[in-house]
């Protein structure tokens, strides 16, 4: 595994990633948006990419700064989405969004950054679910 730090235009701006090489064929998308980097606070997403990419994914990381819920209501097939239950943004989207949605799975408790092992674990072993379905 590498972790490669790629930019790539999208209209007329040029927008940053990073990318955990893994020989899957099935990865992992992560987008972090509002105040959040790609990283993750205390490098959760950095930790987790590299955890989802030792097990064999590819994990790809980018920043997004626009309408999360406009953007999500257009994903369809295969996409789930994890909520931490504890952190504000969460419940902000959880609250517009249509609760009896099956590709919702919420983390009770849990905060932005899933810092707790526990919490983390449970993110882990979702995402490891998701990409083996």
């Amino acid at each position: 595994m590498s972790r490669l730090h790629l930019t790539f235009a999208c209209g007329s701006l040029t927008l940053a990633g990073s990318l955990d090489t893994a020989p899957g064929h099935t990865g992992l998308l992560i987008v972090s948006g509002g105040n959040e980097i790609r990283s993750g606070a205390f490098s959760g997403q950095a930790h987790l990419a590299a955890s989802i990419a030792r097990a064999g994914f590819p994990v790809f990381r980018l920043d997004r700064r626009d309408d999360t819920r406009t953007g999500l209501a257009e994903y369809s097939g295969n996409v789930r989405f994890l909520l931490a239950t504890a952190d504000r943004t969460a419940q902000h989207f959880d609250a517009l969004w249509d609760a009896a949605d099956p590709r919702i799975a919420r983390c009770a408790g849990a905060g932005h950054s899933y810092v707790e092992s526990g919490q983390r674990e449970w993110l882990k072993s979702q995402v490891l679910a998701a990409l083996r379905a």
